[in-house]
Parts: structure tokens; C-alpha cells; sequence
């Protein structure tokens, strides 16, 4: 997956957090703060 600027842009300002865990299990926490 390529993650250009528009992507990392989206990413800082939904999510919060991604946590990779052995086995390429991915978990990634948003933050639903849409107003701001």
C-alpha cells in the first residue's frame, strides 16, 4: 500500500494511533473528533 501525502495527511488527522502486533495483525485506534 503507497501512502502518499493526501493518505498520510488523513491519516494524522483521523487516526489516532495504529499498533502493529506480530503476525501483520493491525489494530488502529481513530480518533472521531470530526469538528476540529
Amino acid at each position: 500500500m503507497k501512502f502518499d501525502k493526501i493518505t498520510r495527511e488523513t491519516v494524522n488527522r483521523f487516526v489516532d494511533k495504529i499498533v502493529v502486533y506480530e503476525g501483520n495483525k493491525v489494530e488502529i485506534h481513530y480518533k472521531f473528533n470530526i469538528g476540529n
